[in-house]
């Protein structure tokens, strides 16, 4: 394994003044205060890589959503996508595609958002939208894209939720390109500590496999990597030992 990047945003020098991401349209920038990568609506910010051809492409990163917004309409989700090198943003055209939803229609609530994600033809609610986040809080996300069966995988905080959805794009050559995009009615969503790896291989010590532990349903408290800012927070969800049988993360 080896990591072909990772942004933590603690200086703009990790950003767009002399940085390596660019701001395909409207205005990305790096939130100084909270020293992450700050998306908006109607906002697209990419970053390149060396191009991968083949083994397993990890990339994981850290979003939150601004705490006061109560926004559940249409296309008011914050997206990240993983890339062929050189393509234009989109979800068609991506190798996979997850997205913080907070249309209604999937069950976001106005406090709460969901994960949502893009398979070969449109978008589908992770836990048909019973898994909820809260806004204002830090969680961890993380997709595995595997290059020779063209599928990915979702991982939230560690724990693989789904495995084996379809990349929207097949006939992708490579993947060199990640992309955070703010449809038109997004509110503000933070991202931080983006990191991508390639030639990433299941340990033990590093993933969970959720399937095993109890499938849809809610997660034990988590403590957040060392790797975010101390301002990260933990899972703000209650404690569901019915469905985990006191199952707790990171235990042995």
């Amino acid at each position: 394994m080896a990591e072909l990047f990772r942004s933590n945003f603690a200086t703009d020098t990790d950003g767009f003044t002399g940085g390596s991401w660019s701001s395909a349209q409207g205005s990305a920038g790096i939130d100084g205060a909270g020293g992450a990568l700050l998306v908006g609506a109607g906002v697209t910010a990419y970053r390149d890589f060396t191009a991968q051809t083949s083994g397993k492409v990890r990339a994981d990163f850290w979003m939150k959503d601004a705490a006061s917004t109560t926004s559940t309409g249409a296309s008011s989700g914050t997206l990240v996508y993983l890339m062929e090198s050189g393509a234009t943003p989109s979800s068609a055209s991506s190798i996979a595609t997850v997205m913080l939803d907070r249309n209604s229609v999937f069950l976001a609530t106005t406090t709460e958002s969901v994960l949502t994600y893009r398979n070969t033809t449109t978008f589908v609610a992770l836990d048909a939208g019973a898994l909820k986040f809260k806004r204002g809080v830090w969680y961890r996300f993380s997709i595995v894209a595997d290059i020779a069966t063209k599928v990915y995988d979702i991982y939230v905080d560690d724990l693989l939720f789904l495995a084996a959805v379809p990349w929207p794009n097949a006939s992708a050559a490579n993947i060199g390109r990640i992309a955070v995009v703010g449809q038109s009615s997004a509110p503000d969503c933070w991202v931080d500590d983006i990191a991508i790896t390639s030639n990433w291989v299941l340990s033990e010590s590093v993933m969970v496999d959720h399937t095993f532990v109890g499938g849809a349903g809610e997660i034990e408290v988590l403590t957040p990597t060392t790797t975010r800012d101390a301002h990260a927070q933990p899972w703000l969800v209650p404690e569901d030992t019915t469905t985990y049988g006191g199952f707790t993360v990171g235990a042995t």
